[in-house]
């Protein structure tokens, strides 16, 4: 009996909470950034999650030629920056539900994952002095502004390093996806719902397969 009373309330908690924030009386002060994420990683044109935690097992690998999806879904005003860096000092900004391709050789890949309620401004200006330095091919520019932005993300990260973020997982689904290939359309339905009050941040690290 308790569970069929957990079970629908747990289901009400992630369905309807985003709708509190997009309604006039949860969204007028509120200063709370609330979106989904997940990750997802494609393979010869198939599909498969990867879990959220996945750096914490050592046995994970990303082959060459995968493409790795971050999947961010705002479901209040969230302001969100990605930014990819590996092994060999190659540097990107993504974009959200962008697909990224390993290749090359690097020993792995690590990327900054920042949301927040509101503007980055300095992390903002340096992102664009960067695709600018691109746009030019001034290398000078572009190697100054990429350690300029990695040190500012991990300023941000030391600084909010207690900063109040609720994590709540996905609803339990019928089956198992757990190594089974699902369609683009389906990975929100899997992802992950945050709130954060002023800055969630994450490092996520895959490996390379060699």
């Amino acid at each position: 009996m308790k569970l069929f009373i957990k079970i629908p309330l747990f289901f009400i908690i992630y369905c309807f909470l985003p709708l509190f924030f997009l309604s006039g009386e949860g969204n007028q002060e509120s200063t709370v950034a609330a979106f989904r994420v997940a990750i997802a990683r494609k393979n010869d044109e198939k599909i498969y999650l990867i879990d959220w935690d996945s750096e914490s097992d050592p046995d994970f690998k990303i082959q060459k030629n995968n493409q790795i999806q971050l999947y961010i879904e705002p479901i209040t005003e969230a302001h969100t920056y990605i930014f990819a860096h590996d092994s060999e000092n190659v540097f990107s900004i993504l974009h959200e539900n962008q697909w990224y391709e390993f290749y090359g050789d690097a020993e792995y890949n690590r990327f900054y994952i920042l949301v927040s309620p509101h503007p980055i401004i300095k992390l903002e200006r340096l992102a664009k002095e960067y695709d600018e330095a691109v746009l030019k091919k001034n290398t000078s520019i572009i190697n100054t502004t990429k350690h300029a932005i990695i040190e500012e993300i991990r300023s941000l990260q030391n600084k909010y390093v207690q900063a109040q973020t609720e994590i709540i997982p996905p609803p339990p689904v019928t089956g198992s996806v757990k190594g089974e290939s699902i369609e683009e359309s389906a990975i929100g339905d899997y992802a992950i719902l945050i709130q954060t009050d002023s800055l969630y941040s994450i490092t996520i690290r895959f490996f390379h397969e060699k």
